[in-house]
């Protein structure tokens, strides 16, 4: 047997063993879920779920995971459960996308997301632009096209990402970062209703 094909066996026999283990195990209901919007609850409301349309296997077994969960008092997970159409980066014309991303970025705005000290000798140096990939592209675009869904229509203007309730002041924290810049670190923030975008 090939080696590879030999592994991919094995991993699929576990794969299966385990689910039928967890079809077979008791769930308690999960209490993370409630459908009240605008409440003073810290319940999840929704679950947006991204997923390319050549991807309909992976859909489907999403949707089997997630009716097996109950939420307590009402329903399934499932129903919490909201499917995104992805911006396909095989299909993508990258040109389509100039208003909304911008294909190239400086390598220290990567080092926020990921700060991999490794890189601050090079950041350092000389300003390094990295080139996204049709793929991230996409994905960029995948998750905007999932914000635009999230937030109120009149909050769809560019910038308009967030919000801070009153008394937030408290939760920010103003920090040097390795690079010698000031940066701004949110720790918590929480609202209870929609602001007004006047």
């Amino acid at each position: 047997m090939h080696t590879l094909s030999g592994y991919w066996f094995v991993r699929r026999l576990r794969f299966a063993f385990k689910t039928i283990l967890r079809s077979l195990a008791v769930k308690a209901p999960l209490k993370t879920f409630d459908t009240q919007q605008g409440s003073n609850s810290d319940r999840v409301e929704a679950v947006y779920i991204i997923n390319l349309d050549r991807q309909h296997s992976r859909w489907e077994a999403f949707r089997t995971e997630a009716r097996r969960h109950v939420v307590e008092g009402r329903g399934l997970l499932l129903d919490f459960c909201h499917r995104v159409s992805a911006v396909d980066g095989k299909l993508l014309d990258v040109s389509e996308a100039g208003g909304s991303v911008n294909p190239t970025y400086p390598l220290d705005n990567q080092y926020y997301v990921d700060p991999d000290p490794r890189l601050l000798n090079l950041i350092r140096e000389k300003v390094v632009h990295v080139s996204m990939s049709r793929e991230e592209v996409a994905v960029a675009l995948s998750h905007i096209k999932t914000w635009r869904r999230l937030v109120p229509k009149q909050a769809n203007a560019p910038g308009h990402f967030a919000w801070l309730a009153s008394g937030a002041a408290s939760a920010v924290t103003v920090r040097s970062d390795p690079l010698g810049r000031r940066r701004i670190s949110v720790l918590c923030t929480t609202h209870s209703a929609s602001p007004s975008w006047g």
